[in-house]
């Protein structure tokens, strides 16, 4: 396949430059969906039904993660989003 050790050293930079440049515009693109998530959430346009889900998560995890009681988190965390008592 490789005739010498010249050529495979070619190959590796030919790799290691294409790898680079994908890990870059992975980076970029992970980088705009957060601006856009956090833009979202900053004007309020984030589903107001998604807020409910988060906050009902870290209720249950702040609680150590029991089983059959979502019940209680989800009342909460609606508690918490309209400002009930």
């Amino acid at each position: 396949m490789f005739k010498d050790k010249a050529q495979i050293e070619g190959s590796y930079k030919t790799v290691r430059i294409f790898l680079i440049n994908l890990i870059n515009q992975i980076r970029r693109i992970f980088m705009a969906k957060t601006k856009e998530k956090e833009t979202a959430v900053k004007k309020g346009n984030e589903g107001s039904n998604e807020k409910l889900e988060i906050a009902a998560y870290f209720h249950w995890q702040n609680r150590g993660c029991p089983n059959n009681d979502e019940m209680c988190d989800w009342t909460e965390a609606e508690k918490e989003l309209t400002g009930a008592s």
